[in-house]
């Protein structure tokens, strides 16, 4: 009968785990677990910040966009008025009255050019083409001919330094 009774349990004890081994499984997935929960919070936090900016820069382009489209406006209303009463002179002057608008001659009226700040990196540039004589372009007096954020290059490229595979 003792012989009997030692060949079960050690059959028992040779097919299960013990408690060593379920203990050090249990701490590796509480480990796992909490460096998961440290490395979510991490990625919140940082969301946040990063939605927090996006809603700080969204706000300041609107804000550089409603000066541009006033400027847009009031030099819209000159042209108006410079139509009406057939002198030019009027438009002339209103953009004379801006010192960070540039005029280049076009051969259908001229371009204004001008930026607005939305950053201290980002820029509002915008370039309208005002006609000479509307009536030949259906009515309208000007056309947008660019208006668009850049990086305060003044370009739309932006040259990044790539390797190029050669050895120093």
């Amino acid at each position: 009968m003792k012989t009997k009774n030692k060949e079960k349990r050690s059959g028992t004890v040779g097919n299960s785990l013990g408690t060593g081994y379920v203990t050090v499984i249990m701490i590796f997935v509480v480990i796992c677990l909490a460096v998961l929960a440290a490395l979510s919070f991490k990625t919140v936090m940082n969301n946040s910040g990063i939605g927090e900016v996006s809603r700080k820069n969204t706000a300041l382009y609107y804000s550089a966009e409603e000066r541009a489209n006033r400027r847009l406006a009031d030099l819209d209303g000159a042209a108006a008025e410079a139509e009406r009463i057939g002198d030019l002179s009027l438009l002339a002057d209103r953009v004379q009255s801006y010192d960070d608008l540039t005029t280049v001659p076009d051969a259908e009226g001229f371009r204004a050019e001008w930026s607005e700040d939305i950053t201290e990196k980002l820029k509002l540039r915008c370039s309208v083409l005002f006609y000479s004589d509307p009536a030949a372009h259906d009515g309208h007096r000007f056309e947008i001919k660019s208006w668009k954020t850049d990086v305060g290059t003044g370009s739309d490229e932006v040259h990044i330094t790539v390797w190029d595979g050669s050895q120093f």
